[in-house]
């Protein structure tokens, strides 16, 4: 939006908004993907919990887990927490960073994950958390569905 506004002739103008307009039609095809994946497995887990076994004969196509993964900042989960007025001899209080991850199954549950700082942050951790959270999934329905989509950040280690 910025190149836009500091665009000096119609030309690059127009150019620039026919690239910004691509974009965001490409960002926002990408969200009714992941709409769409989360609805069927929302779709799944209501079926699994009303039906129980029986879902299993249910459409190849409609069978989907749909899973977020995400890190948040460590600062934001130092303890104790202080309000906005900070002294020098809190400043020099040791406050520990926790780090909360969490693993949203659509449909199923929102399962946080603490740790302290020190633990690393790899992809081990992140199949870690996948695994429990699947495996969470399973021992309460019996199924799991045939698909599977997961979104995580960008976020390299």
């Amino acid at each position: 939006k910025r190149l836009i506004k500091m665009a000096r002739c119609p030309e690059q103008k127009g150019g620039l908004i026919k690239e910004y307009v691509s974009h965001s039609l490409g960002r926002w095809l990408d969200r009714q993907v992941c709409w769409n994946h989360r609805a069927l497995s929302r779709e799944f887990f209501s079926q699994s919990l009303r039906l129980g076994e029986r879902i299993q004969l249910g459409s190849i196509w409609t069978s989907c887990l749909s899973i977020i993964t995400d890190g948040m900042d460590q600062a934001k989960f130092r303890i104790p927490r202080i309000g906005h007025r900070k002294s020098k001899l809190l400043e020099r209080l040791f406050r520990p960073t926790l780090h909360v991850a969490a693993c949203w199954i659509h449909g199923f549950r929102l399962s946080f994950f603490v740790s302290d700082s020190d633990l690393k942050k790899d992809p081990n951790t992140q199949i870690e958390m996948l695994a429990r959270s699947i495996s969470a999934a399973f021992d309460k329905t019996g199924i799991l569905p045939l698909g599977c989509q997961t979104q995580q950040d960008n976020c390299a280690r």
